[in-house]
């Protein structure tokens, strides 16, 4: 059960024989707007479902089948349009985050702390892996979210290179290419905790994070904290 802010509430629930789902939709009355049901032919399990103003989407894994392992039940909020996308990922890889623009489904997934960036083609069921610039398995992603602004989706992850810790913002537009990966560098004492993102204009964007010292641990009185802002223009 997910709300879905001013459009309501959206469902989903597994059947008896567990190869098929019924996804339901309800307004803020709880009058149905949608009830249909999902038919994967092999038993699923729900992973995880992400939610934004106009998409819903649950992922779902499969271990009955070699084909397709895993399956995007995507969810178009504001015309109530539903689609199915099977999708085969390498063993114990599981998505993280998610996101869309245009016909693109773009989701990063994560196995054994090494995480990869992945373009979902929606009218072809196609993935492609993105390269963030970077080394696969040296960048961990902190946020995946749209930017209306700019019509596109922002991503940005810590990365690790030889030693040097850089903050990447990534912008991929609507054909899922990424179109523009700006870094920036932290003084080394700096060990960077959490990312987040935040759009002000077309051309204006701001990251804001959270540190700590190197070689200080955390204790009570959080000495060794603090708050960082980066303005990119």
């Amino acid at each position: 059960m997910n709300v879905v802010g001013k459009n309501g509430l959206v469902v989903v629930a597994d059947n008896e024989d567990k190869k098929s789902w019924t996804l339901s939709h309800y307004d803020t009355n709880f009058y149905n707007i949608i009830s249909k049901k999902i038919d994967f032919n092999t038993t699923v399990a729900l992973y995880k479902v992400f939610v934004t103003e106009t998409l819903y989407c649950a992922v779902f894994h499969s271990q009955y089948t070699t084909s397709h392992n895993t399956f995007f039940l995507s969810y178009d909020i504001e015309h109530q349009k539903i689609n199915v996308y099977a999708v085969n990922l390498p063993e114990k890889e599981y998505v993280v985050f998610l996101g869309q623009i245009g016909d693109f489904i773009v989701f990063s997934t994560v196995n054994n702390k090494r995480e990869i960036l992945y373009s979902l083609d929606c009218k072809t069921s196609s993935v492609s892996k993105l390269n963030f610039g970077t080394n696969e398995g040296s960048y961990t992603i902190e946020f995946l979210q749209k930017d209306t602004f700019n019509n596109c989706l922002q991503i940005g992850a810590i990365c690790y290179e030889k030693g040097i810790v850089n903050i990447a913002l990534t912008s991929v537009n609507d054909s899922g290419t990424i179109e523009n990966i700006v870094k920036t560098n932290l003084d080394e004492k700096y060990l960077i905790s959490s990312l987040q993102y935040v759009a002000v204009g077309d051309d204006y964007q701001i990251i804001t994070g959270s540190f700590r010292l190197k070689g200080i641990m955390n204790n009570n009185q959080n000495i060794s904290n603090g708050l960082f802002t980066i303005s990119i223009a």
